[in-house]
């Protein structure tokens, strides 16, 4: 924990808090940090986002290829998958070893799979950042990632990759709105990690800290990338940003 004095900066004796940690990628993450008196942490909040499972396979017996015969007469069957005709039971069955009727098969499990994870999973996906676009493919938002079915995309959710996306994508609301001061007071940031602070809103402005394009923020000052609230936090309590607050007061009084 990084704890440092900026009654410069805020005017009231109080604290930034700083948690960063740099050598790992979690520095994308928004931990909540320890309270600024005591070394006890914080508990980390439980995850809210939804589970989408990605073991699907194609020996699941829920997505076999069943009713895929008919009779239609006393010797008379259809293949409904290869849509063929056959005259006999054993007609029937050598044709059920085939590889025509076997890939058919298989396509049909994989379009069992496909119905099942969009009808079971559909609204999770897309609060996980999967949308579907015009062309029928479905494409994740947050990784800009394309992505051909529901299985794919039941699979990229689960990656790391993804994970790391995703709470960057909540952090960056959070910091949002504190930017914007709309309804940060709600949000896990004020309740843990700025609660000490009178008026964050008004510091990340008065600091010169921006939202970019990119989902992040950067300092007009210092021309810093920050891409966590720590580090923005970090960063206004610097020696680097403090000088050049400083300076700037200075050249701007001269004139």
């Amino acid at each position: 924990y990084v704890v440092k004095d900026c009654d410069s900066l805020c005017g009231d004796g109080s604290y930034l808090l700083a948690v960063t940690k740099r050598t790992t990628s979690e520095a994308l993450v928004l931990w909540r940090g320890g309270h600024m008196h005591t070394s006890q942490p914080y508990e980390k909040s439980s995850a809210t986002l939804p589970k989408v499972p990605m073991n699907f396979s194609e020996a699941d017996e829920r997505f076999a290829c069943k009713d895929c015969f008919m009779q239609r007469g006393d010797n008379n069957f259809v293949c409904l998958l290869c849509d063929m005709e056959f005259w006999g039971e054993a007609d029937l069955r050598f044709h059920s070893t085939t590889r025509r009727h076997q890939k058919a098969s298989r396509n049909k499990v994989w379009e069992n799979i496909e119905t099942f994870i969009q009808m079971r999973y559909g609204d999770s996906l897309s609060l996980l950042g999967v949308v579907q676009t015009s062309a029928g493919t479905l494409r994740c938002v947050h990784c800009e990632k394309p992505l051909p079915s529901y299985y794919d995309a039941a699979r990229h959710v689960n990656t790391r990759a993804h994970d790391d996306y995703m709470k960057h994508a909540f952090w960056h609301c959070e910091a949002l709105a504190i930017h914007d001061g709309t309804g940060w007071r709600r949000s896990e940031a004020a309740q843990h990690l700025l609660r000490d602070m009178p008026d964050p809103c008004r510091l990340m402005r008065e600091q010169y800290i921006a939202p970019t394009r990119d989902s992040c923020f950067v300092c007009k000052l210092c021309g810093t990338r920050l891409d966590c609230l720590a580090r923005i936090q970090e960063h206004i309590a610097s020696n680097k940003h403090t000088k050049k607050r400083r300076w700037m007061r200075y050249e701007m009084k001269r004139e």
